[in-house]
């Protein structure tokens, strides 16, 4: 299991942490992806782009070397972690017509691409 924290400063600054509790590696490495980085939705195959740079820690899926990420923090501060809690999620079959309708492991990823 995962662990994450924020603390706020006296001075008003927000400062977050995790930990990675896994037993295993999985290559993760830094990923660094630039502002307006363009890369395709694997659920609905059309072409996106992030509004805002991103720093964090993940893998490069795939041939195309689409970044994932475990968490990550973008240029305007917003922070992601992703934590690891077995059994307590639903996702859905297919896409949803009408929803913006995106893979699990890029939730972190489209979050701080596109929200300050």
């Amino acid at each position: 299991m995962c662990t994450a924290l924020t603390l706020q400063t006296e001075d008003g600054y927000t400062l977050f942490g995790r930990n990675m509790d896994l037993e295993y590696t999985f290559n993760q490495a830094v990923q660094l992806i630039p502002r307006n980085y363009a890369y395709k939705n694997h659920i609905t195959n059309e072409d996106c782009q992030t509004k805002y740079a991103i720093l964090g820690m993940g893998i490069l899926l795939g041939d195309e070397k689409h970044p994932t990420l475990a968490d990550g923090v973008n240029e305007k501060g917003l922070a992601c972690a992703g934590l690891n809690f077995p059994d307590y999620i639903k996702y859905e079959p297919s896409a949803v017509e009408g929803k913006n309708n995106i893979a699990p492991y890029d939730v972190i990823f489209w979050i701080l691409g596109n929200f300050s």
